[in-house]
């Protein structure tokens, strides 16, 4: 059930002292009452236990918190609305401030009802940053000040001054003098990820939990440390079984063989087993500002039953998959222009080792994957709106850089923050809402990964050491794409990565969102959606030239649909209840 906070009167709400709530969920005391949204661990577990800390300690205990979290706290003494989330701020809560009007909801639609923006009130610029990212940049939305919050936020607004004010508390940076070396960081990350999941086992001893195996190097170890903390789990798999009809895909290759290693059973879930039309509801309702993932939307039913969702998400973001192999002899010029690659916005170095390894990235035609989705959104904005985004990226790197931050650091926090799965609710957990936990989460809100050298990121050091130690049979299970597994990538025999690539060839991916995405089935519905007449957007983008291309941003499509809805008012069916 969504709440929303507001220090005007709004519909269907109750007032408590000098403000409106909207919500049956929450602790009171007195005029005094605190929000959690998400979940925390002993000794501040619960939501009174939270707020009588809070009420001893003062806002800033919140630094001593386990747990994924957003916390609001209003005390009715001094006016204040206090508000606080954890280091890796994965719980998707909203604000609106104008100056006057403050309000706050973990539902993006029910501050659009509130507000009822016009087309003046439309970000054009965030917009069409949201087309070719998977979100508007620098936690903003499509809606003037309409915002996300950040991560690591200790922040306030007075009722009484209508003034807000919002600090970040925690900086991913390195401590270069507290690092430790490779076998020491590879137990203390087993340690922390099993200690979290015997936590997690304690807080809900009865609960059945569920698991996606993508066939990834981050899932397959959900199951191993819930089997170790004896938590009861259903798998499943979201994908296409068999692209070509003959050859079973890596990625469903792969997570029946973990099925069967830790003897589960194993959910084959179709992409078609839910319409086009009924995706896009749930894109549009459920997650509205983070990328559209239309392949693997499915309805909540479709999944096997269970209680709580147990996510391998960010585990690539933290352990520094996406860094660029010469990361650290980037000028600043060359770091945006990596960062606006890693989205295929870039021509990137024209060196011969870059296309090679370019050719192994997509299915079919592997040299052309990223590229040819980058180039195609690309094609939307024009080069002033390209050179307003490359320079809000510079500036960015700018600021880091004061705060004396490297290459690797300046290039993590951009890519966690901008990361559509940095978002509990960014997939098929977005809309069942269920409670969600990521294994890889505690690495970043304990800081572990600060006590890293700089190398361990590079060319994932760090992580396929922690396998290859750890785990070194799922280590030989192939992976979805076309990359090898971590046992055989160090080995550098010819004839293994030639069988890798030529399964990978025969195969494909059963979650390749761009082969899927360039069907005719999805063109035929994203041009439908096109071409329902909206002036407003008509004017922002080249819809005839969209219409003409064979791959259609999923994000213009979201984009274009979240229009309509305001313009047409067919929101206001999402906050009628």
């Amino acid at each position: 059930m969504a709440f929303v906070i507001s220090n005007k009167p709004i519909s269907n709400s109750k007032k408590i002292d000098q403000l409106y709530v909207k919500s049956e969920d929450f602790y009171k005391s007195g005029n005094n009452f605190l929000f959690l949204k998400g979940s925390t661990f002993s000794p501040y577990e619960s939501e009174g236990e939270i707020f009588d800390a809070i009420h001893r300690k003062g806002i800033e205990m919140i630094k001593e918190i386990e747990g994924e979290f957003f916390i609001i706290f209003y005390d009715s003494i001094s006016g204040q609305i206090y508000f606080a989330n954890d280091r890796l701020g994965r719980e998707s809560v909203f604000y609106y401030y104008n100056k006057t009007s403050f309000i706050i909801s973990d539902d993006f639609w029910q501050i659009v009802n509130i507000i009822e923006p016009k087309e003046s009130d439309f970000d054009i610029e965030a917009i069409k940053e949201f087309v070719v990212f998977d979100r508007p940049l620098f936690f903003r939305t499509i809606i003037k000040f309409l915002n996300f919050f950040p991560p690591a936020i200790i922040g306030s607004f007075s009722v009484k001054e209508q003034r807000l004010d919002i600090n970040i508390y925690f900086e991913f940076k390195l401590d270069v003098k507290s690092c430790d070396n490779i076998d020491t960081a590879v137990e203390r990350i087993d340690r922390l990820i099993n200690n979290t999941l015997k936590k997690i086992k304690e807080k809900h001893p009865t609960a059945t939990f569920g698991i996606g195996l993508s066939g990834g190097l981050d899932s397959r170890l959900v199951p191993h440390y819930a089997a170790n903390n004896k938590i009861e789990v259903k798998s499943f798999i979201i994908g296409e079984k068999r692209l070509n009809k003959l050859f079973v895909t890596k990625d469903h290759v792969s997570a029946r063989k973990l099925a069967k290693i830790f003897n589960l059973k194993l959910y084959e879930i179709s992409p078609e087993c839910t319409t086009l039309e009924r995706k896009s509801y749930l894109i549009t309702r459920f997650s509205p500002m983070t990328k559209a993932r239309y392949l693997d939307t499915v309805e909540e039913w479709e999944l096997p039953g269970f209680d709580i969702f147990l996510t391998g998400m960010e585990g690539g973001e933290l352990f520094g998959a996406y860094l660029p192999p010469n990361i650290q002899e980037m000028s600043d010029k060359e770091l945006v222009d990596s960062i606006l690659q890693k989205w295929g916005l870039s021509k990137g170095p024209k060196k011969l080792s870059s296309f090679i390894l370019d050719i192994q990235a997509s299915q079919i035609f592997p040299a052309l994957l990223r590229k040819i989705k980058g180039r195609k959104r690309r094609k939307l904005i024009n080069e002033v709106d390209f050179l307003k985004i490359k320079e809000k990226i510079a500036s960015f790197v700018k600021s880091e850089r004061r705060k004396e931050k490297n290459n690797i650091e300046i290039y993590k926090k951009f890519i966690l923050q901008h990361s559509s799965s940095n978002h509990k609710y960014c997939t098929f957990s977005m809309y069942c809402k269920k409670i969600n936990y990521s294994i890889f989460s505690p690495l970043y809100c304990k800081r572990e990964n600060t006590k890293w050298k700089p190398e361990y990121f590079l060319n994932e050091k760090l992580r396929m050491y922690f396998y290859l130690k750890k785990f070194p049979e799922l280590s030989k299970i192939v992976i979805q794409d076309n990359r090898l597994p971590p046992f055989y990538r160090y080995k550098k025999s010819i004839f293994i990565t030639f069988l890798n690539a030529l399964s990978y060839f025969l195969r494909g991916s059963g979650i390749n969102y761009f082969v899927w995405e360039s069907r005719k089935e999805f063109l035929i519905f994203a041009r439908k959606v096109l071409l329902k007449h909206n002036k407003f957007f008509e004017e922002i983008f080249d819809v005839p030239m969209a219409l003409s291309q064979d791959f259609i941003p999923p994000n213009l499509l979201k984009v274009k649909q979240i229009l309509d809805l305001i313009s047409s008012g067919e929101y206001k069916n999402f906050c009628e209840k």
